[in-house]
């Protein structure tokens, strides 16, 4: 994203002028911006370079604990979670040497997510346990550990258990008065409501999440929540409400409820529609840089073009198997997709010769 460009610009000029310090804090900000544009190699080189030079400088251990976080916020989504887990075990025994017990839990913490994201998330319950016992005061560490507890059970498939976390997450997050938390809480508590069919509880969580957001200003949750909301109600002027509150601010959200109004249109057999909010926000999701999310939005919009028997199916279905050509593992389901999508238009409309 154009967030993590203008910081390798910047930690560029310090190694330019021998600040290795301030370059990699930058590094560190690369590394942060580029996990939250989903470009997972880009951070996961920022972050390992970060955390080596903090080291070679034996500098800020609590800078060292942040780099390493990323780190393995990459190594997970690239599916190296048990790798994650190492390394933040390995960190945990040297932070522990240098007497630095919030960076030893940090990496405890760190221990128990990667766990969460592996084949074997029940490993996670033993750092996070060790975790939640460590003399940390920070505000939403309780908070924080009680909603990664409950990572863990929903990776072991046990929803009852991560709803009873997420309900003692939600009530240490009210306790300190920690609206980041208490949002979290209540999001994570609507997704295994959701999953679980109970759509009442969903759409409760949901509406109380956006009051949490509405109240604490935060424009972008709040969208976000009338976007759940939308889905749960099945009511497309939520869609509208939360475009209208984000007045285009934030495109990424924008292209977010764009692509559940098209599916609300489909649904109910409006598919001329749901193409135009479809082509929306493939025109918008084309300006974000983010060629992951274009092939996606290029699916759906091929989709309804063959929905709608148009000839311009293939061409779209293409374009988005071009763009998903990446070794990134999120892009192998989507290029499945594709694929799949092609093999049926080749018997609805023949390819040329």
């Amino acid at each position: 994203g154009a967030a993590a460009a203008k910081a390798a610009e910047a930690a560029a000029v310090f190694w330019q002028e021998g600040d290795r310090k301030m370059q990699a804090s930058q590094l560190v900000s690369v590394a942060q911006w580029s996990l939250k544009a989903s470009d997972f190699f880009a951070a996961l080189k920022a972050s390992e370079e970060a955390l080596r030079i903090f080291q070679q400088l034996g500098y800020g251990k609590g800078w060292q604990s942040k780099a390493l976080g990323f780190l393995c916020e990459s190594l997970v989504a690239l599916n190296q979670a048990p790798k994650a887990a190492k390394l933040a075990k390995e960190f945990q025994a040297q932070f522990e040497k240098d007497d630095d017990p919030h960076s030893a839990a940090r990496a405890l913490q760190l221990q128990g997510y990667c766990w969460s994201g592996s084949g074997t998330p029940e490993r996670a319950l033993e750092p996070l346990q060790a975790a939640s016992e460590a003399p940390v005061t920070e505000k939403g560490w309780r908070a924080g550990i009680l909603q990664d507890q409950a990572a863990s059970f929903l990776a072991g498939g046990d929803s009852a258990a991560a709803l009873q976390k997420l309900s003692a997450a939600l009530r240490a997050a009210r306790a300190e008065t920690d609206r980041r938390g208490e949002a979290l809480a209540l999001r994570r508590i609507f997704r295994v409501h959701w999953e679980r069919g109970d759509v009442q509880a969903a759409r409760s969580a949901a509406e109380d999440a956006r009051a949490v957001a509405k109240a604490s200003g935060d424009t972008r949750g709040e969208a976000q929540d009338l976007l759940r909301l939308a889905v749960v109600q099945q009511d497309s002027t939520k869609v509208f409400e939360a475009i209208e509150l984000l007045s285009s601010a934030d495109a990424r959200v924008e292209a977010e409820a764009l692509k559940v109004l098209s599916d609300l249109r489909r649904s109910e057999d409006q598919l001329e529609a749901a193409l135009e909010a479809a082509e929306e926000r493939l025109r918008i999701v084309r300006g974000l840089g983010d060629l992951h999310l274009e092939a996606q939005a290029l699916l759906s919009v091929s989709r309804l073009h063959l929905a709608l028997g148009s000839g311009d199916a293939t061409a779209t279905a293409l374009e988005g198997l071009q763009l998903s050509r990446g070794n990134e593992p999120r892009q192998r389901p989507l290029r499945v997709e594709l694929l799949l999508l092609l093999v049926e238009l080749t018997v609805v409309e023949p390819l040329e010769e």
